[in-house]
Parts: structure tokens; sequence; C-alpha cells
């Protein structure tokens, strides 16, 4: 398991495709993974508890 993006939703939206017919906006992977490496540590979510995997 790996965090792919971990910042404000308004970020990834404004990077998202245009809106779909059925209310989706594209991105990709590669994409968030980009972004996610801009995002400030004071705007991230923080871990409360790791994932049992």
């Amino acid at each position: 398991m790996s965090i792919i993006f971990n910042g404000p939703g308004q970020i990834a939206w404004d990077a998202a495709g245009t809106l779909q017919s059925n209310g989706a906006r594209p991105i990709r992977i590669p994409k968030l993974l980009r972004l996610n490496e801009s995002i400030e540590i004071a705007d991230r979510l923080h871990v409360i508890r790791r994932a049992p995997i």
C-alpha cells in the first residue's frame, strides 16, 4: 500500500481534466504523485495509525 496523494482536494481538482457527463474529472496516478511532492507537511492529513498490511 502506498500514498498517491495526501493534500487538499482543491489542488487535485484543479489539475484534473474537464468535467465528464457523469460528473467525474479524470486525473492519472503519475500526475497525482507529482502533485503530492509539492504538498507542504502542514497541509497533509496526519497518520493516526498505520495500515495493518
